[in-house]
């Protein structure tokens, strides 16, 4: 079968269609046909190489699949073969304390596929059943593609570190990226008033279909500065950053006293 992998890091032109075998599902797995997936900024991450991270290679890049059962193992008795599906991007052991708890991403074997292991980038992917949830009717499969890896880390970032509460006033960086955009809609599932960040009216504009109360072009306005006129000088609660150098002093300047920052990287530098 087909896959899209990088054998070293580089550029775009060290992505290759490479033929792989078709995997076969352990008794605790399910083989999904894969319908559609979508770029991370981790899957440029991977592909380019990351400082003083070994990455295993060759790799099979992306995170995120939607598609459906072609084969289900021994042990799986409420997946069918045709199901529509998606694939959770997160694995670990499943046994541990940490994955007991509900804090699998703390587990010492945690991987995310694309990154640790080979990702859903192919024809046929083999997934454990605890990484497969079945879709509702209504759901796209580019929509669940879309999904996964950004709604597990913004989810993370609000709710289990930030704890953002109803009428808290959060400040989304980079709003218009696939982790801002499920970071509006998270915070506004918390009841939160949602100042949204990004560079262009049209970015600006999806932002507010998605939810956002207030936004700031960074472009016309240093973005400490709109928060001040938005919040009456108090500043926001939680910040949710993800930009890093570029906004990283703006985010210090726009919390107010007592507030949280919380971050999942840096896409324009340390």
């Amino acid at each position: 079968m087909k896959s899209l992998r990088v054998h070293e890091h580089g550029g775009t032109e060290k992505i290759v269609i490479d033929e792989i075998p078709e995997p076969a599902p352990k008794a605790n797995e399910a083989v999904v046909k894969i319908a559609a997936t979508s770029v991370n900024h981790l899957d440029i991450w991977v592909r380019g190489g990351m400082r003083n991270i070994s990455l295993p290679l060759p790799m099979v890049l992306g995170s995120d699949g939607a598609g459906i059962v072609a084969e289900v193992g021994s042990d799986i008795t409420d997946l069918r073969v045709g199901d529509r599906v998606l694939i959770s991007p997160g694995t670990s052991c499943g046994r541990c304390e940490e994955c007991l708890s509900g804090h699998d991403n703390l587990c010492r074997e945690y991987k995310i596929l694309g990154e640790h292991c080979d990702g859903t980038d192919a024809e046929l992917v083999a997934a454990r059943r605890d990484n497969i949830v079945k879709l509702p009717d209504g759901m796209s499969f580019n929509d669940a593609a879309a999904s996964s890896l950004v709604f597990i880390t913004a989810y993370q970032m609000l709710v289990e570190k930030a704890k953002v509460q109803p009428l808290e006033e959060v400040l989304v960086m980079g709003a218009s990226s696939g982790v801002g955009t499920a970071a509006i809609q998270i915070a506004k599932l918390h009841n939160a008033r949602v100042i949204a960040v990004a560079g262009s009216p049209e970015k600006l504009e999806k932002a507010k279909a998605l939810g956002a109360d207030e936004v700031i072009n960074y472009s016309t306005e240093k973005i400490s500065d709109g928060v001040r006129r938005l919040t009456g000088k108090r500043g926001v609660d939680v910040v949710f950053e993800h930009t890093g150098q570029a906004t990283w002093s703006d985010s210090i300047l726009s919390a107010n006293r007592g507030g949280r920052i919380v971050t999942c990287g840096a896409t324009t530098g340390p």
